[in-house]
């Protein structure tokens, strides 16, 4: 009988104990830190609950037994838990549990980006933290150089982009980092140097436009020289050579980092001469030769005959067939200009020619002929006398 009245008390005890409501209680990891600043819940509470209601002090509740949560704005966070059973429910509260500090904000700059080498760069840090003060820096100056000073002066050695970070540390021991790539420019100095320019006019006068191609650090100026007694302080300057020939023209570029540097080119103006030579009367049906006798030689030439044909050799040939007057253009490309030239040419019938002499015979040598054209228009002859001899004028004596 003892025993079975003790079964029944530790049967009672042990439903009393499992009706019990359950006992609130969690922790976190960490409660302070830097923003954003992840925190693992984890619950601790007694008497098995099965449901977890969390409250995270950010906007964010949850339903885990132990959550993660990621708390992103600097500020102080209170944390509730409700947990139930089926006996019963229970919550806590802990008030300001979870502190997030701010980052710092890291920023800088600089007196200059761009230098001569060597050149010496002052960096001036411009980070803020609130709330707290910024106790560290951490500077790379992207030359396998850094610093540990607020505001460092750096000295670039050689030629180059460089990339250029900071890392800031405030006094809750937060960082923030910013980096900026080719933020530095270190330059050999200045580099004075201009397009050659090519006259687009095949005479003079010869108008140019200088095309300015210096490069350096800091604010240019220009001094020019265009070698035909002007001078120009502007950046790309224009002028008028008066006569073909060698004109030296030279650029002075100046930094106001102290930096300069000297260019002297030749600017050649050649004058290109276009003409060609044809006969001015040419016979119909026979082929007229046109000889380009330009200077320089071009690199290509057109030609329009006057009669809606075209060429496009340097000297060509061409047989009209129809008489009259032609007004013949050449028109020369000499790479950098184009020039052209006209003339008229006559073509005409060919001539119908005919001659006469005052005797065709004689008993005895020596007898003397006199020979008389009878063509009409002639401007030029060529007799041939059959005996091997022969003569340029127009009514010739002969003697057999």
């Amino acid at each position: 009988m003892r025993k079975l009245w003790l079964i029944f008390f530790l049967s009672l005890y042990c439903h009393v104990l499992s009706a019990q409501n359950p006992v609130v209680n969690f922790t976190a990891t960490p409660i302070r830190g830097c923003a954003p600043l992840v925190v693992n819940f984890t619950d601790q509470s007694t008497g098995n609950p099965t449901n977890w209601d969390w409250d995270l002090g950010n906007g964010q509740l949850s339903t885990t037994r132990n959550p993660i949560v990621v708390y992103n704005v600097p500020g102080v966070y209170t944390v509730r838990l409700v947990v139930r059973n089926a006996s019963g429910i229970a919550q806590t509260i802990k008030t300001d549990y979870i502190t997030v500090t701010p980052t710092p904000n890291a920023n800088f700059t600089s007196n200059t980006t761009t230098g001569c080498a060597p050149g010496v760069i002052d960096f001036t840090d411009q980070s803020t933290s609130d709330n707290s003060n910024i106790t560290g820096w951490a500077w790379d100056f992207g030359d396998g150089t850094s610093s540990t000073a607020q505001n460092p002066s750096h000295s670039y050695q050689a030629p180059g982009f460089y990339n250029v970070s900071l890392r800031v540390t405030n006094t809750d021991g937060c960082t923030g980092t910013t980096s900026r790539e080719r933020y530095i420019r270190i330059v050999p100095g200045v580099v004075a140097d201009f397009s050659q320019p090519t006259p687009n006019t095949c005479t003079a006068p010869f108008n140019l436009s200088f095309g300015n191609q210096s490069s350096g650090p800091g604010n240019l100026t220009y001094q020019w020289d265009l070698g035909n007694g002007n001078n120009s302080t502007a950046q790309n300057p224009g002028t008028t050579y008066a006569s073909a020939g060698t004109y030296n023209v030279r650029l002075i570029t100046t930094s106001d980092y102290g930096c300069a540097d000297t260019a002297t080119k030749p600017v050649v103006f050649t004058e290109n001469v276009t003409r060609f030579s044809v006969p001015d009367t040419v016979c119909l049906n026979v082929a007229a030769n046109f000889l380009n006798t330009s200077s320089p030689v071009p690199s290509s030439s057109a030609w329009d005959f006057g009669n809606g044909a075209t060429a496009q050799s340097i000297s060509p040939s061409y047989t009209y067939d129809s008489a009259g007057i032609y007004t013949v253009k050449l028109v020369n490309n000499y790479g950098n200009c184009i020039d052209s030239v006209t003339k008229q040419i006559t073509v005409g019938p060919k001539p119908q020619v005919d001659f006469t002499s005052n005797i065709t015979a004689s008993c005895r040598a020596p007898f003397t002929v006199d020979f008389r054209d009878l063509t009409g228009n002639s401007t030029s002859w060529a007799w041939d006398f059959g005996d091997g001899t022969t003569s340029t004028v127009q009514n010739p004596r002969k003697t057999y």
